[in-house]
């Protein structure tokens, strides 16, 4: 693992500079930053958990049979998973067999046994991606399902099928709306609060890698120019259309903040969707 430093006008530094964490010995498949650590998975059975002020490995969490694919930090807020942890950070493991691992986050201030972790298995292919949620977790498998894990049962909530390929990546919104994108090109938006499906947003055309939930100045197009006909207008030529190379503006007001949707292709292209939409036709 390479952490390399960057430059800036106030303070650069040569960029050559890198700092080399080696401990594992396969391929590392994911990582995920966490206060002052950095948990990284890899295809040696193992997650780990590197201190950042000391560049050493703080804790070694294995369990897995196979390579750990997606790792994630996040807050247990209620007891359900370690009574005796209330309260505490936990880490999230997810791996090739379907399995997802939930483990106590070590420190030193709270030290429990490594060993005591929930085991969470339903899904029948590998764990693409994870997202905390309130009480919940959400994961994406190869097996082409979303699943919502009630975190304080340990058990699946809801299951999420519409998708033809795997999912790949699952984001929520704080009004309980959720996104899955998968290789079949699609992103799907659901209603978390009762299982729904809403709508397919459609653009991609080739695997849909990643996705990411943002807040910031809506966008506003360019007055569309109307060649109007005398008989009247004509109702395609009024269709929210835009060239490349028209200028779009941002909002000058606090309330012109928008919510969008970023989504990333295999295609080569980056989607910019806007979700203000008070009905599942109005989305994107």
């Amino acid at each position: 693992i390479n952490a390399e430093y960057m430059g800036t006008e106030e303070k650069r530094v040569n960029s050559d500079s890198c700092v080399e964490l080696r401990h594992h010995t396969g391929t590392i498949r994911c990582m995920w930053p966490h206060l002052d650590f950095l948990i990284t998975g890899s295809e040696d059975k193992s997650a780990m958990q590197w201190d950042l002020q000391t560049n050493e490995v703080a804790r070694t969490y294995r369990r897995h049979v196979d390579a750990v694919v997606s790792v994630r930090t996040t807050t247990a807020i209620h007891c359900g998973l370690f009574l005796h942890y209330a309260g505490g950070p936990v880490l999230v493991t997810g791996h090739r067999d379907g399995a997802i691992l939930i483990h106590p986050f070590l420190t030193e201030e709270k030290r429990v046994n490594s060993d005591s972790c929930v085991e969470l298995r339903h899904h029948t292919g590998t764990i693409r991606c994870m997202w905390p949620h309130l009480d919940f977790l959400i994961t994406g498998s190869e097996d082409k399902s979303a699943m919502q894990w009630d975190l304080q049962t340990n058990e699946v909530a809801r299951t999420y099928r519409r998708h033809v390929d795997a999912v790949v990546s699952v984001r929520t919104t704080a009004d309980n709306l959720l996104f899955t994108a998968s290789q079949d090109a699609l992103i799907i938006m659901w209603n978390m609060t009762d299982g729904t499906f809403l709508t397919e947003l459609h653009h991609h055309y080739h695997f849909v890698w990643t996705t990411e939930l943002v807040m910031m100045r809506a966008l506003q197009p360019p007055a569309p120019e109307l060649d109007i006909p005398e008989d009247g207008v004509d109702p395609e030529s009024t269709e929210n259309t835009y060239d490349d190379d028209d200028d779009w503006t941002y909002g000058e007001r606090d309330s012109d903040y928008a919510a969008y949707l970023i989504t990333g292709s295999f295609d080569k292209t980056l989607a910019l969707w806007r979700l203000t939409a008070a009905s599942p036709e109005d989305a994107g």
